[in-house]
């Protein structure tokens, strides 16, 4: 999980590897690889390029940034941001490298995995790369969620809990590796799984958009993808997630419900001269998952339930 907003800055750009543009995703690294941690768990091949502190994005041709040894999460360009970056950062990462020690003790039981998935730690890797997958979905219900929430949302005592489950029959495809089971929002308070690591890390993001013109909100996320197994996510939501509200899905997370179940997903790239959403699936190929651009009627060609008037808004305006 970033430490803050995934977003680097709160206008577009043309990263291809930005939140919703990365269309080539790898498959992950496994135990005893030169990324694994001394207890044997690795880390998403993945996770941000940019570094956590000053989200600074490597060159062309330069090798990537480290990877904080403790949670294996983020990345960072020299000490001297890893330093600076410490305070904010400390409690998230001592956190997730309990988390971490308690997966790889879980994994090490031979009874507590499924004989024919992935383990604890391949399944957070793989959840890892579905919410990216499915950024605009996501942060579009979260959005509708923040503005529609009455009483007004607090970024400070709730957050959203999206129960996940994992779906065997997605054969390694990320964009289809999780179903939404159902969604909704909960009251947090100090003491709870999550909140004392997070805080410092949304009240840093929260002081440095909140007073942007492009701010919409901030809100905290719970992916639930096993028993007893949650990964946290922080959202910075902008007016790019303000798209027409999806009337016709019911309820509220229908829309990513709806992307993970057909495979559908919407990338943020340019095409014509613009900077826009595109739908599309992802297709093997070789030992990587890559995005292609379809349209709707080639989808539905294939078999997708497209929901066309949806769609064809989406990605022609």
């Amino acid at each position: 999980m970033p430490p803050t907003s995934p977003v680097a800055g709160l206008t577009p750009d043309r990263d291809p590897n930005g939140p919703g543009r990365r269309t080539v995703f790898s498959h992950h690294d496994v135990p005893g690889s030169r990324n694994a941690r001394s207890n044997g768990l690795s880390c998403s091949p993945n996770i941000s390029d940019a570094c956590a502190s000053c989200l600074a994005k490597r060159k062309p041709g330069e090798a990537l940034f480290p990877v904080c040894a403790g949670c294996r999460s983020v990345r960072f360009c020299n000490k001297q941001c890893q330093t600076a970056f410490w305070p904010a950062h400390k409690a998230f990462c001592r956190n997730k490298r309990r988390t971490l020690d308690m997966v790889a003790e879980k994994q090490r039981d031979a009874a507590s995995q499924d004989a024919d998935g992935p383990s604890l730690e391949e399944r957070r890797h793989i959840l890892q790369e579905w919410t990216e997958l499915h950024y605009h979905p996501l942060h579009q219900a979260l959005a509708q969620k923040v503005l529609i929430s009455d009483p007004p949302h607090d970024f400070r005592s709730s957050c959203a809990d999206f129960l996940l489950d994992y779906r065997p029959e997605s054969n390694g495809n990320p964009a289809t590796a999780y179903s939404v089971n159902t969604a909704g929002i909960t009251k947090t308070s100090p003491g709870d799984v999550g909140y004392d690591e997070l805080s410092p890390m949304m009240e840093q993001s929260y002081k440095e958009h909140s007073q942007s013109p492009d701010f919409v909100g901030l809100i905290k996320v719970r992916y639930h993808y096993a028993p007893g197994y949650a990964w946290f996510d922080i959202v910075l939501l902008t007016i790019d997630d303000l798209v027409p509200p999806l009337r016709s899905l019911i309820p509220w997370y229908g829309f990513p419900s709806y992307c993970a179940r057909e495979g559908v997903v919407f990338r943020f790239v340019f095409a014509e001269s613009k900077l826009k959403w595109h739908p599309g699936i992802m297709q093997r190929k070789g030992n990587k998952w890559v995005w292609t651009r379809k349209t709707v009627e080639e989808m539905k060609a294939e078999g997708i339930d497209t929901i066309i008037p949806t769609i064809k808004f989406m990605y022609t305006h």
